[in-house]
């Protein structure tokens, strides 16, 4: 046996080597066209860091330059890149098409998917089907963004500190069919509820991609966002329309927020604020053309999301060969609008002051008649700004008290505000109030003798006993005997509501010191790491104490009540005895003589007839 294992052995090297292929083969093999393609593949897999970030630009985008990419086509890229950058990715879908192509997102952050304290915005693209442009544009900036993560400060801004989801293809159908509407022959920027046309009310009979976007802008509350269109090159902000259907300048409650965002698209343009019809580049839309059912006026009244129409190009369909220039036109303007989120307007958390539980607050402006709201899990808010103005605050939430603060933002930095609310019945005053409603309703009972069973017990008594003259060998407790039955009482229910007020009096002191910590807070960055704690309200804390002190109270009321017990029994046997006595001699006076005689013979002797 020794042998033959021996000999597989020294075999095995003389097998390996028959198997090997030659080397000339493999240099056949290396310098084939295809072969050196998936070489560069393999290579391009390579130059991903342990992360799985990109090193270098890998996707195979070059094809952009020479046609638009298929549905098909850019579900495959799409997916590729969210393979690739899993670290950073995160593709899902919002719905479907008329015809049931997939609606697809990509989100990109740095926690993907997690809920957050940061601002959400969202591009969206080819929302009319002859209009293709934004389908690669994304691509590009997706590209850009996966590619520059960890080495470009703004690529690095914008994954850290914003979650940024972008929407290639709203009109799959229409650009399948080089076409405006979409399969049903409808325009989709005229296809939503609007504020001046009641005929979009009736939400369920929207197109699906309508549909598809008003549940993605409700369900993931974005704080900003663009869609990406061609015709001309300008930044349009609402309103989009006007009450009397004339074409005037129609200003919504955010005009000057709106005209800050559109200026920074333009102004970071290469040449949109350089236009010669549109001064510095932008546009409100009633003032170019009124329009209604648009989703721009959509987004900012039902989502709170203050959202640009950006025309991109004065041609529409322009030629394939034309996208990556003008990607690099409008490359800066892109990135900066989604960092302006993050680098200007008012940030900060509401929390509630008892606890440090996050608030779906109202954040109102004074002067602006548009309010957000606050993030229930979080309590954070972002509320996109004017720089260099000085703006009122106010931070209401039912059941609480509103609070409202000065902040001046300026122009370099966002500003910070938090909120700590207290409720609208101060925690001092309520365990004050509850202490003396309890410390008066147990003296009032306790000098009776009892709570209120036992007092009316009493009453019941002294109206059936009062007129019988032997009350008087069972009396009712003495005045002094009350008097120190309450005083005892009132003297432990007072230790008790002291404890109890101890306990809610302390950790509301803290409560106050850590809330002029958290509103000291300047810094967005800080703002996004506070975690919120999740503590036990202090008013259940104050309770648990509270309620020892209250079975103490029961425990005394039930002797009270146990004492009255025993002195009604003591009545109850005197009266039965009274009774019994009566009834014997009733049968020895008028019963018969036999039966009488039988009764009395052992207390007295009685006289016989002769």
């Amino acid at each position: 046996m020794r042998w033959f294992l021996y000999l597989l052995f020294l075999l095995s090297p003389l097998r390996s080597l028959n198997s090997a292929p030659s080397l000339s083969s493999a240099l056949r093999d290396l310098g084939h066209e295809k072969e050196l393609a998936i070489s560069l593949e393999e290579q391009k897999k390579e130059a991903f860091n342990s992360e799985g970030l990109a090193n270098d630009t890998i996707f195979p985008l070059q094809v952009l330059t020479h046609h638009y990419l298929t549905n098909a086509e850019l579900e495959a890229v799409i997916k590729n890149i969210s393979k690739t950058c899993a670290n950073i990715t995160r593709l899902y879908s919002i719905g479907q098409s008329v015809r049931g192509v997939p609606l697809w997102v990509l989100e990109i952050a740095d926690n993907p998917g997690a809920v957050e304290p940061e601002p959400s915005f969202k591009y969206v693209g080819n929302m009319h089907g002859d209009e293709p442009l934004g389908r690669g544009l994304l691509l590009y900036l997706a590209e850009w963004l996966c590619s520059n993560y960890l080495k470009d400060s703004l690529a690095t801004d914008i994954v850290q500190k914003v979650h940024l989801h972008l929407l290639p293809s709203m009109n799959p159908d229409g650009f399948a069919e080089k076409k405006r509407e979409n399969a049903n022959g409808v325009d989709l920027n005229r296809d939503f509820p609007d504020q001046f046309f009641s005929h979009n009310n009736d939400e369920s009979k929207r197109q699906p991609e309508t549909q598809a976007i008003m549940r993605w802008t409700r369900d993931y509350h974005f704080v900003a966002s663009a869609s990406l269109h061609e015709g001309a090159i300008v930044a349009n902000y609402p309103w989009d329309g006007t009450p009397d259907l004339s074409t005037k300048y129609f200003k919504s409650p955010d005009d000057d927020s709106f005209r800050y965002l559109a200026s920074i698209y333009s102004q970071y343009h290469t040449n949109m604020s350089k236009s010669s019809e549109f001064k510095d580049g932008i546009t409100n839309g009633a003032a170019w053309y009124p329009l209604y059912g648009g989703m721009q006026d959509w987004n900012y009244i039902h989502g709170h999301c203050l959202d640009l129409t950006l025309e991109l190009c004065g041609q529409k369909w322009p030629p394939a060969n034309q996208i990556l220039p003008i990607w690099e036109d409008n490359k800066t303007s892109m990135l900066k609008l989604v960092a302006s989120l993050v680098k200007s307007g008012l940030h900060g958390k509401v929390e509630s002051a008892l606890g440090h539980q996050p608030l779906p607050a109202t954040i109102k402006i004074k002067g602006i008649n548009h309010s957000i709201i606050a993030s229930a899990k979080a309590g954070d808010y972002h509320r996109i700004l004017a720089p260099g103005k000085i703006y009122d605050v106010t931070a209401s939430m039912p059941g609480y008290k509103i609070q409202t603060r000065q902040v001046k933002l300026s122009n370099d930095r966002p500003g910070m505000l938090n909120f700590v609310l207290e409720p609208e019945i101060d925690i001092n005053e309520l365990a004050t109030s509850n202490a003396q409603a309890r410390t008066s309703e147990n003296q009032k009972y306790s000098a009776i003798g009892s709570r209120p069973l036992s007092r009316d017990i009493w009453t019941l008594t002294e109206q059936f006993w009062a007129p019988l003259p032997f009350t008087r060998f069972f009396p009712e407790p003495s005045l002094a005997e009350k008097n120190n039955r309450a005083g005892s009482l009132a003297s432990k229910n007072s230790e008790s509501t002291n404890l109890a007020h101890k306990d809610v009096q302390q950790p509301l002191q803290k409560s106050i010191n850590e809330k002029k910590d958290f509103m000291e807070g300047s810094n967005f960055d800080q703002a996004k790491g506070n975690n919120l704690e999740n503590t036990r309200p202090l008013m259940m804390k104050g309770t648990s104490n509270d309620q020892i002190g209250m079975d103490q109270t029961l425990s005394d009321e039930g002797n009270l009540i146990s004492e009255v017990v025993v002195h009604h029994l003591r009545l109850s046997s005197f009266c039965f005895m009274i009774v019994v006595t009566s009834l014997l001699l009733f049968a020895a006076l008028k019963g018969r003589s036999r039966f009488r005689l039988r009764l009395l013979r052992p207390f007295a002797k009685l006289p016989t007839k002769a």
